[in-house]
C-alpha cells in the first residue's frame, strides 16, 4: 500500500501522477501547434485565387475558400453539406451529381468540366479536380474557372 500510495501522490517528479502531468502539458502544447498550423493553412488558402474546397468521405461540403464564395456570390452556408449542387447550372447538375456519387462510390477521384452560376446569373465554364484523401479521409478540390460567360 505505501508503494503505491507513493505512487500517486505527487512527489516532484517520479509519480504516475507526475507523469500524467506531464503527458497531459505535452498534449496541451500539441493542441495548440495543431490550431497554429490549421490557422496558417486557413490562411494560406483563403489567399488562393483558385476557388478551393473540401468534402467529407460521403460528398458533402465541410470547407470552402473565400475566393468560391466571392466569385459564385454565397455564403457558406449556402454551400454546405449539399448546397454546392444549387451552385451547378441546373443543365450539368444531374450530369455532375451521378459522376461526383460515382467518384465516391469506387473511391476514386473525381474531375469533371461543367457549368456553375453566380447568384446574379454569370456562368462559369470550370474543371473541378477533386483529389481523394489518404485513407479516404474525403477529398480536397479546387475549380480551374476556363471562362466566364455572363
Amino acid at each position: 500500500i505505501d508503494i503505491i500510495f507513493k505512487e500517486v501522490i505527487p512527489n516532484g517528479g517520479g509519480s504516475i501522477k507526475d507523469e500524467i502531468k506531464k503527458i497531459s502539458r505535452g498534449l496541451e502544447q500539441n493542441t495548440g501547434m495543431t490550431e497554429i498550423i490549421y490557422n496558417q493553412q486557413v490562411w494560406m488558402l483563403n489567399r488562393s485565387e483558385n476557388p478551393l474546397f473540401r468534402a467529407d468521405s460521403t460528398g458533402l461540403c465541410v470547407w470552402c475558400n473565400k475566393k468560391y464564395l466571392e466569385i459564385f456570390e454565397r455564403e457558406f452556408y449556402e454551400i454546405r453539406g449539399l448546397g454546392w449542387i444549387n451552385v451547378i447550372h441546373y443543365d450539368d447538375r444531374d450530369k455532375v451529381q451521378k459522376d461526383w456519387d460515382y467518384a465516391i462510390k469506387n473511391n476514386i477521384s473525381y474531375e469533371g468540366q461543367y457549368r456553375m452560376v453566380s447568384k446574379n446569373g454569370e456562368v462559369y465554364e470550370i474543371f473541378c479536380k477533386a483529389q481523394l484523401m489518404d485513407n479516404n479521409k474525403g477529398y480536397l478540390g479546387d475549380l480551374e474557372i476556363l471562362n466566364n460567360n455572363g
